[in-house]
């Protein structure tokens, strides 16, 4: 007898931020009549706060391990949603466990130079411009970027 180790019917969509998750999945839910789920968004629901503020408060390592955590809490307490994870928790076992029997996962990938160019660069709390972006020491540190979170993922 086959069975089906996944109890529900729910689709996580992982990737770079800039790749396109929130977009495809909120594009997918309205057409499949599923829910759709940001993790970023909801966790700064949850905690009143931005993403920016909340990882000058927790610094990195307690900020991913608070959003692995609060992701797990909302896949084992959903069915038929689809959700835009960030890609700083796929590092976890314990997210890709919760994956594994909640649901299922969707790599989304993008060429590089596209992501990088859709996505806010910020140094120094000062967003850098289209032309300053293009520098080559920037765009080599976000391939360095993707490529190391591609393979988390």
């Amino acid at each position: 007898m086959i069975t089906n180790r996944r109890n529900k019917n729910n689709i996580v969509l992982v990737g770079v931020a800039g790749v396109g998750k929130t977009t495809l999945g909120q594009m997918a839910a309205e057409k499949l009549g599923l829910s759709f789920i940001d993790v970023d968004l909801s966790f700064e629901e949850s905690e009143s706060s931005d993403i920016d503020t909340l990882l000058k408060k927790y610094g990195d390592n307690r900020f991913d391990k608070l959003i692995d955590e609060h992701f797990i809490t909302l896949i084992q307490n959903s069915d038929d949603t689809i959700f835009a994870a960030p890609a700083r928790i796929t590092q976890f076992k314990e997210f890709w466990n919760s994956v594994k029997l909640n649901g299922m996962s969707i790599l989304l990938r993008g060429k590089p130079m596209e992501v990088y160019m859709r996505q806010d660069v910020w140094i120094n709390g000062r967003k850098l411009s289209k032309k300053e972006k293009l520098k080559k020491s920037w765009k080599d540190d976000f391939y360095d970027y993707y490529y190391w979170r591609q393979r988390q993922c």
